[in-house]
């Protein structure tokens, strides 16, 4: 009986010691089960004179935080612990008390750090920004990578930005501007290599990156330079489109978004150009471009994020260069999605708020520009199948995300009154 006893507790404990591999393979560990972690602000922005604030972790297994910015430390934002402060922290499960400190920022321009929480195999990016002592100087962008094809969940977490994965016929870029010695983005685009246009162009606007000024003339029509370094083809638009008659040299990125620094030069590349019908252009197209200035200089309007973009697919017309016989699609519709940011807003979702518009490519006449014509971020969405302002949920979460592209212009939603 002992020896049948021993041979039995023997077995036994052999099965035990399998059983955390058979477990582990099964797919069912403790890695598996974690939910995605997310972070939570009480400010973000945080203002210029810094401070301390606890974020809120949601996760539901042991975490770790860390802050970067371009894959480097920084040294003016970490986590306390007594009167330590360290660029990481740990803990385990959903808390409400992480104390995130920051130092005062003695620059006129706003700053930022990555803070990335990982749980097991998940984890998810915030993009956390600092005011700087001027407003309206904007973020400074001295260190944001500027590679040719940088996706844009990694291109800084700017929030402009739509998805950049669509496949080897788009190529990313981004161009940037000095402003009072300060190095900004100006605008990102999407080119397609088969229909010589960009499919989308996207950019951040409020009154200080607007400026003031008038038409250049004459106006500096130019190949892109990213372009040109990159090899990929693109019209030469020096002169007007060979059938100038119908068509012109419609901007995406406005000329008059721009007059500050050199970054009014650059809305003239032939990346910021498509073939434009001359009625649409400087009717209801010219229209919408001075509402969105209008919006982005509003009272208490911090920063408006927006794509403009154009639709090829169903085209069958094409407009060619005189310069270089290199031909453009021209687009069977246009559209803007406008994200607007405003710290002290009392209406919106987490100091935001959005809305869209979708214009078919054809002469409106004297149609007004009403808010009739809008329609939610995510009726756009579905239109044009790209995902719109993809680092959105980084900065305020997926749920709030999700109500801010929802907001439909047609309905009487209180934060939609910023618009009206």
């Amino acid at each position: 009986m002992n020896l049948r006893s021993n041979i039995f507790a023997a077995m036994a404990a052999a099965l035990l010691a399998l059983l955390p591999a058979a477990v582990s393979c099964s797919g069912t560990g403790t890695d598996d089960l974690a939910i995605v972690p997310e972070l939570g602000f009480k400010r973000n922005p945080e203002k210029q004179e810094g401070g301390t604030q606890f974020l809120t972790v949601t996760a539901s297994a042991s975490w770790t935080i860390s802050i970067t910015f371009n894959g480097e430390q920084v040294d003016w934002v970490g986590f306390r612990n007594g009167a330590e402060r360290s660029a990481t922290v740990s803990g385990e499960g959903s808390t409400s008390s992480v104390a995130l400190t920051c130092d005062p920022n003695p620059a006129a321009a706003s700053r930022k750090a990555i803070l990335t929480i990982r749980s097991g195999s998940k984890m998810s990016n915030v993009t956390f920004i600092q005011s700087g002592i001027d407003p309206g100087a904007g973020v400074d962008e001295s260190d944001d990578p500027e590679t040719p094809g940088t996706p844009a969940m990694t291109a800084g977490g700017w929030l402009e930005l739509p998805q950049t994965d669509l496949g080897d016929g788009y190529a990313f870029f981004t161009h940037y501007m000095t402003v009072t010695g300060v190095r900004k983005r100006n605008y990102s685009f999407y080119w397609s290599k088969s229909d010589c246009v960009s499919i989308w162009v996207a950019y951040p606007m409020n009154g200080s990156l607007i400026g003031s000024g008038s038409r250049p003339n004459p106006e500096p029509w130019a190949m892109d330079p990213l372009l040109q370094k990159a090899g990929i083809r693109q019209p030469d638009l020096s002169e007007p489109y060979s059938n100038s008659g119908i068509y012109g040299r419609g901007h995406q990125i406005a000329s008059a978004d721009r007059y500050v620094g050199d970054g009014n030069a650059q809305t003239y590349y032939a990346s910021n150009m498509t073939p434009q019908l001359h009625e649409f252009n400087g009717g209801i197209w010219a229209s919408l471009e001075m509402r969105m200035r209008d919006w982005s200089r509003m009272a208490g309007a911090d920063t408006c994020y927006v794509v403009t973009g154009c639709m090829v697919k169903g085209s069958s017309q094409k407009s060619s260069s005189r310069v270089n016989g290199v031909s453009s699609t021209v687009p069977v519709g246009y559209y803007k999605a406008i994200l607007r940011h405003a710290r002290t807003a009392t209406v919106g979702y987490g100091g935001f708020s959005g809305l869209a518009i979708w214009l078919d490519h054809k002469d409106y006449g004297s149609v007004t520009l009403g808010k009739d014509l809008f329609c939610s971020i995510d009726d756009l969405e579905k239109k044009i199948g790209i995902d719109l302002f993809a680092n959105l949920p980084d900065q305020v979460g997926q749920n709030l995300a999700d109500k801010i592209e929802a907001e439909d212009p047609k309905k009487p939603v209180a934060s939609l009154n910023l618009w009206w």
